[in-house]
C-alpha cells in the first residue's frame, strides 16, 4: 500500500473519459433535437399515420388462401372476390367501425382509366378525407389512407375516415 500514485492516475483517467463520453452524448442529443425541428414532421404520405391499421392490412394480405395468400389472389384477379371481400369487411368493420365513423373502405382500382370511381359491393364507395363546409371551406377529416401497387397498374386502396366517433 505504499504506491497509490498509480491508482490515482488510473482513476483520474477514467473520470475524465466518462465526462468526455457524457458531453459527447449530450451534444449529439442536442444536435439531433435541433435538426429534428426543421422540415415536415408528417410520417404518412397523406392522412394521419395509424400503425395498427397498417399492421392489420399487412396481416390481412398475408392470410393464407387456397394456393397462396390473399395478396397474391387480389394481385392476380385485380379485384376482391367473395371470400376475401367478406373477410376484409368483417375484419376492418369489426376493428375500426367504432373509431373511424365517417367510413371504411378497401378496394382495388386502376388509376390509368378515365373513370377511377372506387366502388365495390363490400365497402361501397370510398369515403373522402376532405369535406366542404356550409361556408365553402374545405376541411381535412381525421383518418388513415394508404395504397399498395399491384400488377398491371392497379392499386389496392384503404381509407379509414372519421377519427373519434
Amino acid at each position: 500500500m505504499l504506491n497509490k500514485k498509480g491508482q490515482v492516475a488510473e482513476t483520474t483517467t477514467w473520470i475524465f473519459a466518462t465526462l468526455i463520453i457524457i458531453i459527447l452524448v449530450l451534444a449529439s442529443v442536442f444536435v439531433a433535437s435541433i435538426l429534428g425541428s426543421f422540415g415536415n414532421k408528417r410520417v404518412a404520405s397523406y392522412g394521419s399515420f395509424d400503425l395498427f391499421a397498417k399492421k392489420s392490412l399487412a396481416a390481412f394480405l398475408a392470410t393464407p388462401e387456397n394456393s397462396g395468400t390473399i395478396y397474391s389472389k387480389i394481385n392476380s384477379q385485380g379485384a376482391l372476390d367473395n371470400f376475401n371481400g367478406n373477410l376484409a369487411k368483417s375484419i376492418f368493420n369489426g376493428l375500426y367501425s367504432g373509431f373511424y365513423s365517417k367510413g371504411i373502405y378497401l378496394g382495388v382500382y386502376d388509376p390509368s382509366s378515365f373513370i377511377t370511381l372506387e366502388k365495390n359491393s363490400y365497402f361501397g364507395t370510398r369515403p373522402s378525407l376532405t369535406v366542404k363546409t356550409e361556408f365553402g371551406q374545405v376541411l381535412n377529416v381525421d383518418g388513415f389512407e394508404d395504397s399498395l401497387n399491384l400488377s398491371k397498374g392497379r392499386v389496392l386502396h384503404i381509407v379509414l375516415a372519421g377519427g373519434y366517433s
